[in-house]
């Protein structure tokens, strides 16, 4: 009965979840610019992984900079995460399937995945010409 009532919570989850990327509005560009740079000063420190004793230094971080562009936008994207974390596949050229949803834009990969990136400029190609 539980394993019942288990397994009927995780479908609905599963169909909510489900529900809310299909209400996104995804539209097509084309990857225009790709960039990586390191911050130059980093702060903190983080507790040793061996117990008391010395600090170890912060996990470094990528500053990824994404831009797509469309017939009508040019959407400059930011990404910071560690450097072991798993990134968007973005290759100068290639299509770009896309959703944008206020300050936050969501990439579908190659592979159906979904990634989310920080919209931190969008311009309309008007203004650019």
């Amino acid at each position: 009965m539980k394993r019942r009532i288990g397994l009927g919570i995780a479908w609905l989850a599963l169909v909510v979840a489900s529900g809310f990327a299909a209400e996104r509005s995804w539209q097509t560009g084309t990857w225009a610019d790709v960039r990586t740079t390191r911050p130059r000063v980093v702060f903190g420190l983080q507790p040793s992984p061996n117990g008391p004793g010395p600090h170890t230094a912060p996990a470094t971080t990528l500053v990824r900079v994404y831009v797509i562009e469309t017939d009508v936008w040019r959407f400059e994207l930011t990404d910071i995460a560690p450097a072991s974390r798993r990134t968007v596949e973005a290759v100068v050229g290639e299509a770009v399937t896309f959703a944008v949803d206020k300050k936050t834009l969501y990439v579908r990969g190659r592979n159906g995945l979904e990634h989310r990136l920080r919209v931190t400029k969008k311009l309309a190609k008007s203004r650019l010409e």
